[in-house]
């Protein structure tokens, strides 16, 4: 392109964990990672077919790894201890109740099923007399079998020495709704977001409580939209805004910009994020609240109009 620069995007389990050894210059790699003796990142190593022209490349275990210095490589994840060197999926707490629960749900279905099918068995009688006396008409068909349709309505009688057993699954279950709603506030626990939310569930709802739990999920969003900000997008317009401006594809009146210590500063402080924002969930007390700050000098209309996700100098023209 133009600028000379892109992103790559990288699977991170071909930057395997079980690749671990000390290095040749004494560094340490850890997790597919390298490290300095001070713990800094100085190389990945990415996980490739076969070697390549030109390409630093680390034989381990039969296979091929390219070494990638940390300097071109943009590894997000959420610590959560001291000296992690690898994120996971804030997923994992619940991925065993997750499978455990579709599970359950297959097994509630084919017992419902059955519910719904009554079935029974014909149980011979050994101490009951061999003859029967009535129309065998009305338990046997053509072929001597035993009649086995059910319509509604109808009695049949039994031939002597035969008694039915009837199967009765006790599905569907009055406990299913509670047990299902159990086991799927255990996993929004463990996925960090409302119960209500994740199972779409609004019975027993009311606009206290919903608006208690939205602002809760909508707090977190916000917060991994700032994460996001700050990890990912400020550094890559960072280094793109320093290609961009070497390149001369920067222009002002016609007039390429040059890559000085005052254009980065100037270009890069004027650079606003703007993440998704959402609509107040009671509009009319919501402004109420905005008045209210504004006359206390707690806040500004461009603010109020950023958490709506909009921009306020679009909203700006438009009055």
């Amino acid at each position: 392109n133009p600028f000379g620069y892109y992103l790559q995007a990288l699977d991170p389990l071909r930057i395997p964990h079980d690749f671990n050894k000390p290095a040749e210059n004494g560094n340490t790699i850890i997790c597919g990672i390298e490290f300095s003796p001070e713990g800094v990142p100085a190389a990945y190593f990415y996980q490739i077919a076969q070697p390549q022209n030109g390409a630093d490349v680390e034989h381990y275990q039969g296979r091929y790894f390219m070494r990638i210095p940390a300097a071109r490589i943009i590894h997000d994840f959420d610590p959560v201890f001291p000296e992690q060197v690898r994120g996971f999926s804030g997923m994992v707490s619940a991925m065993r109740t997750s499978p455990q629960l579709d599970a359950y749900f297959e097994a509630a279905i084919v017992a419902s099923r059955n519910g719904a099918s009554t079935m029974g068995w014909y149980l011979e009688d050994s101490d009951a007399f061999d003859d029967y006396v009535g129309d065998e008409d009305d338990i046997e068909d053509e072929d001597g079998d035993f009649i086995e349709e059910m319509e509604p309505g109808v009695m049949r009688k039994m031939p002597r020495g035969w008694k039915p057993e009837m199967h009765n699954p006790a599905w569907p279950n009055v406990n299913h709704s509670d047990f299902v709603k159990s086991v799927l506030r255990h996993v929004a626990s463990d996925l960090n977001v409302s119960y209500n939310s994740l199972a779409n569930d609004l019975e027993g709802v009311n606009l206290s409580s919903i608006r208690h739990g939205t602002q809760e999920d909508r707090e977190q969003y916000q917060q991994h939209q700032q994460d996001q900000i700050e990890t990912n997008l400020e550094p890559i317009f960072t280094r793109w805004l320093v290609v961009a401006l070497g390149t001369g594809q920067i222009r002002v009146r016609g007039n390429a910009l040059k890559l000085t210590d005052g254009n980065l500063e100037r270009l890069g402080e004027n650079v606003q994020y703007r993440a998704r924002g959402w609509e107040f969930a009671e509009p009319l007390k919501d402004a109420q609240a905005h008045d209210l700050q504004l006359q206390h000098g707690t806040t500004s209309v461009s603010e109020i109009i950023r958490k709506r996700g909009q921009d306020p100098a679009e909203v700006w023209r438009e009055l």
